[in-house]
């Protein structure tokens, strides 16, 4: 067996999976070829490109274009220890770490099986993301990307928050096992299995078990081993996942028939907005307020305000933008005539704008997976006394 020198240490140390090739390469060393197709284009581009020296002088160099064929890599250290060197657009493509089949090869070797949910982020934990299911005591098992303790110890907390079963937790290694989060996960009868400790290349580059993991996975189902107790538990956690699952798939109804309204120009302020900024209010406009659409988006509650924050700063477009989550949130009080005439593209008509958005509102308050067409269709009705 060949033991995996890269795989486990480059993805202990980085916040998120993804980086140009040339990263990739040098953090895994002799791993690279084996991790290629676990590799996903993105469609981002690299603001800064790896040191090619040897021996590096440990700063990413700034990506420089001077014009689109014509980009170089600049040595910002100071003094500056390398010459600049020149890229081709393609070097800046940004590879990111395809969870989903890199997560099928470890639950398959390890007995786990996965679910139309593999790979998803988990709400409270966003460096924590869910593998599959452990069939023996069908719990949940996920893998933590958390580079540092305090890191850990913050998903670990937040894991535990978001749902109460006792789990299995994957992770590259070791490394960030303090006792406080060991402490956490006793408390929570979960457990904690070192991949590096279990798993290693073959001689043919394919990812296989080099230790049983058997044992701990043993005594992990031993602690629940008393049934009277985990049924009831189990039962009622399957229970609020059929129940988070129907109300997103909710949302996910309004939020579609919604868009479709805008592709009929019913919310003409919204053509001159870019597309985040698009996508987010039509979460928000379905979901009800920005703490339930950042859960939907799989976006911290913290990030998404702060995004909508900054559409004051953007121009009128983005400012009626801000009203409408404002307004969503809480329909208390009168509104004012001229956001009701931003909301109809800036025309002065004789329609009673508060009362209109005051319906709409209440309309989209009321949507669930029964009502939805029809709500969703009263909605496209009212505004179209103001788009026609």
């Amino acid at each position: 067996m060949k033991t995996l020198a890269g795989l486990w240490p480059t993805l202990e140390s980085m916040f998120v999976p993804a980086t140009v090739l040339a990263d990739w390469q040098l953090l895994l060393n002799g791993d690279y070829a084996a991790v290629f197709p676990w590799l996903s284009r993105t469609r981002e581009l690299a603001e800064t490109y790896p040191c090619l020296q040897s021996p590096a002088c440990g700063c990413a160099h700034e990506v420089i274009a001077h014009t689109p064929e014509n980009i170089v890599a600049a040595c910002r250290c100071e003094p500056a220890e390398c010459a600049s060197f020149g890229l081709e657009p393609k070097d800046l493509w940004v590879y990111e770490l395809d969870v989903c089949l890199f997560f099928g090869v470890i639950a398959k070797k390890l007995g786990i099986g996965t679910t139309t949910e593999t790979g998803d982020l988990v709400a409270g934990a966003p460096k924590i993301r869910f593998v599959g299911i452990y069939p023996r005591t069908q719990s949940p098992v996920y893998f933590c990307f958390c580079p540092t303790d305090d890191l850990m110890l913050g998903n670990v907390s937040g894991l535990i928050q978001a749902q109460p079963e006792p789990f299995i937790l994957l992770a590259a290694s070791l490394r960030n096992k303090t006792v406080r989060v060991e402490n956490l996960l006793q408390r929570q009868r979960s457990v904690f299995c070192p991949l590096a400790n279990f798993m290693a290349l073959d001689d043919k580059g394919k990812l296989e078990v080099t230790n049983s993991i058997q044992p701990m996975l043993d005594r992990f189902a031993a602690r629940l081993a008393d049934v009277s107790t985990i049924k009831p538990i189990l039962e009622g956690i399957h229970r609020e996942i059929k129940s988070v699952r129907d109300e997103r798939q909710s949302l996910m109804s309004a939020k579609a028939r919604l868009e479709q309204m805008h592709g009929e120009g019913l919310f003409g302020f919204v053509n001159k907005i870019d597309r985040e900024a698009r996508e987010l209010f039509f979460a928000i406009l379905a979901a009800g307020d920005t703490a339930k659409a950042s859960r939907d988006l799989g976006m911290k509650d913290s990030t998404l305000r702060s995004k909508i924050a900054k559409w004051r700063k953007r121009g009128k477009p983005y400012v009626a933008l801000a009203e409408f989550v404002r307004w969503r949130k809480s329909i208390k009080g009168q509104a004012g005539i001229d956001f009701a005439k931003r909301m109809a593209s800036g025309a002065d008509r004789e329609t009673d704008y508060p009362a209109l958005i005051r319906d709409i509102i209440m309309d989209l308050e009321e949507i669930n997976a029964d009502n939805c067409e029809e709500k969703c269709d009263k909605l496209a009705n009212l505004l179209r006394q103001v788009t026609s």
